[in-house]
């Protein structure tokens, strides 16, 4: 396939981006999608020290032949799941975030994705990460996931709580005993050593 250098990359390290078309007899025309094979050749011209061909001519220093798959269209991924542990944190005490992306290409590999917490004054990556705030109040933290070609974002919101503020309680059934259980176990005492003092 042919490849355009980036200018201004220096000696050590040039990007080169396939050309989406090739020459042909009726015309150029898109690659299919599916396995290539390509070369790359590295090219100087005769004004280059390792050139010993006339100036207006060049001299190939290098060849590299590889495979590649050509894929037209990328879809974006999309997030699934994200996670806030404890869901009501109090400041000074460290949250745990948890998100899950899925890759809509998985041909010929599922894409790589990169995930980006935007927490206000800094980020931090990777898929699951821990912070802490330390004052009260609404935070909103911006999550970006990436294919390395499309973008998808996700805003989560993180009450913290503050002083006089109590995280929600957990309801009955989950062992923490209801208002005034303990008032009544004391009472039924009491009435059965009455009963007893009765008699």
């Amino acid at each position: 396939g042919e490849t355009r250098q980036r200018a201004g990359q220096g000696q050590a390290y040039w990007p080169m981006e396939v050309l989406q078309r090739y020459p042909s007899p009726n015309g150029e025309v898109p690659y299919e999608e599916g396995e290539h094979g390509f070369c790359v050749i590295v090219l100087v011209t005769g004004s280059d020290p390792a050139c010993d061909k006339p100036a207006d001519q060049v001299c190939t220093i290098a060849k590299a032949p590889f495979r590649s798959y050509v894929r037209h269209g990328n879809q974006a991924p999309w997030i699934t799941k994200v996670q806030v542990s404890p869901e009501t944190p109090r400041p000074g005490q460290e949250v745990l975030l948890r998100a899950q992306a899925q890759d809509n290409d998985t041909e010929p590999r599922p894409d790589r994705l990169t995930y980006t917490w935007d927490l206000g004054p800094e980020d931090a990556t990777g898929p699951v990460i821990r912070h802490t705030w330390n004052t009260p109040g609404t935070k909103e933290v911006e999550l970006q996931v990436t294919d390395g070609f499309e973008v998808v974002n996700q805003t989560v919101e993180i009450t913290v709580a503050g002083d006089g503020e109590a995280p929600p309680s957990p309801g009955p059934g989950n062992g923490t005993p209801l208002p005034g259980a303990w008032l009544v176990l004391p009472l039924i005492g009491l009435a059965a050593l009455g009963s007893r003092r009765a008699r």
